[in-house]
């Protein structure tokens, strides 16, 4: 299951805001990923690097899924956790939610 932990709302173009998740079964945080939403679809893209192909602004991600099936159980999971966070947070445009540290690091 995916948690997510940090959701902060920006609105430009299709972006919706920017969302950290917590996967517990691995122990993981991903930082800096994109929600966004064109014609009623959703997607969330993980964090990556910016460069430049054909005078055009291109991402590479900085984390990939080799299969397709993990890849969309995973967009899945973190749009359902985006909206359970929203929902327990009341969160509207422009605010930032954060969940505070819990304790030691296990390391």
């Amino acid at each position: 299951m995916i948690e997510c932990i940090k959701f902060k709302s920006f609105e430009k173009g299709h972006l919706q805001g920017f969302a950290d998740f917590y996967l517990p079964q691995w122990g993981i945080e991903i930082q800096g990923c994109a929600l966004y939403m064109k014609e009623g679809q959703r997607w969330v893209n993980l964090p990556g690097k910016e460069y430049e192909k054909d005078g055009q602004k291109k991402y590479a991600p900085h984390i990939r899924f080799r299969d397709k099936d993990h890849w969309e159980a995973f967009m899945k999971q973190a749009k359902e956790a985006i909206d359970t966070f929203c929902k327990k947070n009341s969160a509207s445009q422009n605010k930032s939610y954060e969940i505070q540290d819990k304790g030691d690091l296990p390391f």
